[in-house]
């Protein structure tokens, strides 16, 4: 029977890094980066010519496509 050793500062280095980011590491997107500013002004520029926004429910579209 083959024995096995393991020492506990590989266990604690290994689970180091596989620890789930903290909110210090996550990169929370601006609404420029998620492309809202561009939303607002092509909303913004039909609005001024006159052309009515056309809104689509999602949920309803994949009910009745």
């Amino acid at each position: 029977m083959k024995q096995i050793s393991i020492s506990l500062s590989n266990v604690e280095e290994s689970s180091k890094d596989s620890e789930a980011p903290t909110s210090a590491k996550v990169h929370l997107p601006s609404f420029l980066e998620l492309g809202l500013g561009e939303l607002v002004l092509i909303c913004s520029n039909l609005c001024e010519m006159g052309t009515p926004l056309a809104l689509i429910d999602a949920d309803q579209l994949q009910l009745d496509p």
